[in-house]
């Protein structure tokens, strides 16, 4: 009989080859769209593409994604999807209260995990960690350990009183892969 696997090293082998892909396709598609063509029969183009906010935020382009996403704002302000991107676009650029704003807007909407993990950083960054600490206690998203697992070490070094507002935000951000000192 071959060797077990614990459940932990089968999670963690899961969400490695997971993540792995994941990051992969991601990085191949931001790649063509910088190079214009990777050598794949060329796609038409779509007239409304979600792909915009998220690969100008990777490139670090923050001020042209927070464009778009205000001109979609006006077009549609009950895009759920777009208010998030807006929210952590204001977020990497250290507008904190107008973050807090769309982001909170977005939780009560019932918006993707990466609204409340934003939201909580934004109150962190503020000096506010019991109040980041109350909104990342309800944040779960099992398809990104790295980060779940830091907000889970932030919170319990919060308890414990060992460590700042600004301290964990550091952390995370950095679970997120975000350049540091990027405002």
């Amino acid at each position: 009989m071959a060797d077990k696997l614990s459940r932990r090293e089968l999670l963690f082998g899961l969400g490695k080859r997971f993540k792995a892909r994941h990051w992969k396709d991601e990085w191949d598609r931001m790649r063509a769209d910088q190079n214009g063509n990777d050598g794949r029969p060329a796609r038409p183009p779509r007239r409304d593409t979600r792909e915009g906010p998220p690969t100008l935020l990777v490139q670090g382009k923050l001020e042209d994604a927070e464009a778009l996403l205000l001109s979609r704002l006006e077009e549609d302000p009950e895009d759920v999807e777009s208010r998030c991107w807006l929210g952590v676009c204001l977020y990497r650029r250290g507008q904190y209260v107008r973050s807090r704003c769309e982001l909170s807007r977005v939780c009560r909407k019932g918006g993707p995990p990466a609204a409340s993990l934003h939201l909580g950083l934004a109150h962190a960054r503020q000096g506010d960690m019991d109040k980041a600490a109350e909104i990342w206690r309800n944040y779960f998203e099992p398809d990104n350990t790295a980060v779940q697992r830091e907000v889970n070490l932030q919170l319990a070094l919060h308890e414990s009183g060992s460590c700042t507002g600004e301290e964990c935000a550091q952390a995370v951000e950095r679970a997120l892969g975000y350049p540091e000192g990027e405002e």
